[in-house]
C-alpha cells in the first residue's frame, strides 16, 4: 500500500524531509553533510600540546666544605611527589654545571649512600627517603634562590690564617733543626729529608690561608714519617723530634689534606 506520510516541509505525500526534492531542503542537507565531514576530520587530528616554557639554564659552581664526598642529585619541586631525583656527580671539593633555575639540588653525604647502597633515593615533600629511612639533615638548595653562581655545602673555614701560619712555622722549624743536626746523613731518613725542599714556605704575611695550611700539613706529614722510620731512636735527634708532641694541630678536614696534596678520602673520587 502506498505511503500516506506527508513531507514535513512541502506537505507532499510520498517522501519526508530527508529526501524532499525542494531546493531549500537539498541545500540544507548538503550543508549538514559538509559539517559532518569537517567535524570528523577535526576529531581525527591530535590534540595540540601547549608549548613548554624552557627556563634559561645558568652556570653554578658547587664547593664542598664537608669532610666527606657528596653525591649530587637534582629534582623538580613542582612535580608531584614522591619522585626519583636524577644523579649528577660525586663531588670531592669543586663541581661546575649548567642548571635549570627551577630545579633543586640535593647533596647526600657518601656515608648516607653507603647505608642504603643499591636503593635509589626518593624525594617526598623535600625529604630524602633512602632504603626506607628518612634523612632530615641532607642539604638542599633551590637554584631559584641562589644569588650569583656560587653554592656552598658544609661549614665555613674553621682555623684562622694566624693558626695555620703558626702551625707552618713550628713544623718547619723542627724539620730545619733535624736537617741541621744531620738527619739527612742517615740512609733511612735521607729520602724523607730530601722531600723537605719540595715544601713551599710562604715568605710574607700576605700569603693565603691555603698556602700556610699546605706548608704545615706537608711538614707534619714528613715529621711523622721520620718518627716512623726511627729518627726518635737517635740520641741526637730525639729531643728535637719530641717537640712535635707540643705542636697543636689545627682542626683538619679531609678536604684540607686533599688540597695539600696528601692522601684523603677524596683521593679515590674521580
Amino acid at each position: 500500500m502506498p505511503s500516506t506520510n506527508r513531507c514535513g516541509h512541502c506537505r507532499v505525500i510520498g517522501h519526508d524531509r530527508r529526501n524532499c526534492p525542494d531546493p531549500t531542503q537539498v541545500e540544507r542537507r548538503r550543508i549538514a553533510r559538509q559539517e559532518r565531514i569537517s567535524n570528523a576530520a577535526e576529531a581525527s587530528l591530535p590534540t595540540p600540546t601547549p608549548p613548554r616554557t624552557v627556563s634559561q639554564r645558568r652556570r653554578f659552581n658547587i664547593t664542598n666544605r664537608n669532610s666527606v664526598p657528596l653525591a649530587l642529585y637534582w629534582y623538580d619541586p613542582q612535580r608531584p611527589t614522591p619522585q626519583k631525583p636524577k644523579y649528577m656527580s660525586t663531588v670531592g671539593y669543586h663541581y661546575s654545571f649548567l642548571g635549570n633555575p627551577e630545579h633543586t639540588i640535593l647533596a647526600i653525604p657518601s656515608p648516607v649512600l653507603e647505608q642504603g647502597w643499591g636503593d635509589e633515593p626518593m624525594v617526598y615533600d623535600g625529604l630524602l627517603i633512602l632504603a626506607g629511612v628518612a634523612y632530615y639533615n641532607v642539604e638542599q638548595v633551590a637554584l631559584s634562590e641562589v644569588n650569583g653562581h656560587e653554592i656552598y655545602f658544609g661549614k665555613e673555614e674553621r682555623p684562622t690564617i694566624a693558626e695555620w701560619r703558626g702551625y707552618g712555622h713550628r713544623t718547619m722549624f723542627v724539620l730545619n733543626e733535624l736537617e741541621r743536626l744531620g738527619a739527612g746523613d742517615n740512609p733511612n731518613l735521607e729520602p724523607i729529608m730530601d722531600m723537605v725542599q719540595d715544601i713551599t714556605v710562604p715568605d710574607t704575611y700576605g700569603e693565603s690561608i691555603q698556602s700556610w695550611r699546605k706548608c704545615g700539613l706537608k711538614a707534619m706529614f714528613l715529621l711523622k714519617e721520620l718518627g716512623r722510620l726511627g729518627a726518635g731512636n737517635t740520641a741526637k735527634l730525639k729531643p728535637i723530634l719530641d717537640m712535635v708532641n707540643s705542636i697543636t694541630v689545627p682542626e683538619t678536614s679531609e678536604r684540607d689534606k686533599e688540597m695539600a696534596g696528601l692522601h684523603s678520602v677524596y683521593s679515590n673520587v674521580s
